[in-house]
């Protein structure tokens, strides 16, 4: 039977070899692995400042580039063509057949 001691040890290690294949390391020692996996952590800190970046720059791509329509082409549209595609986007949308009149 094994002692606390070389339980909580044995623990240990595999904890440290499970960090050390999750990170991808090499190292051999226990505190180089620990190096490598804060390394690891910061590189990856790096890539989710880098893709919220690219998203919000996305984000920002898309919200300039919507199309705009002048006021008095908004004005001049057939309030019942407007009924209408509303309701077919909320038929299409819930399932429905689209087909509604008012």
């Amino acid at each position: 039977m094994m002692s606390r001691e070389r339980k909580k040890a044995a623990a240990l290690q595999e904890k440290l070899q499970l960090l050390r294949s999750l990170t991808h390391s090499h190292a051999l020692s226990n505190t180089s692995i620990i190096m490598d996996a804060s390394k690891y952590i910061k590189e990856l800190k790096q890539k989710v400042v880098m893709l919220n970046q690219e998203i919000a720059c996305a984000a920002q791509d898309s919200c300039s580039r919507q199309t705009t329509y002048p006021t008095n082409l908004v004005e001049n549209v057939d309030e019942h063509v407007v009924k209408q595609a509303v309701l077919r986007a909320c038929s299409s949308h819930s399932g429905g057949g689209g087909n509604k009149q008012t």
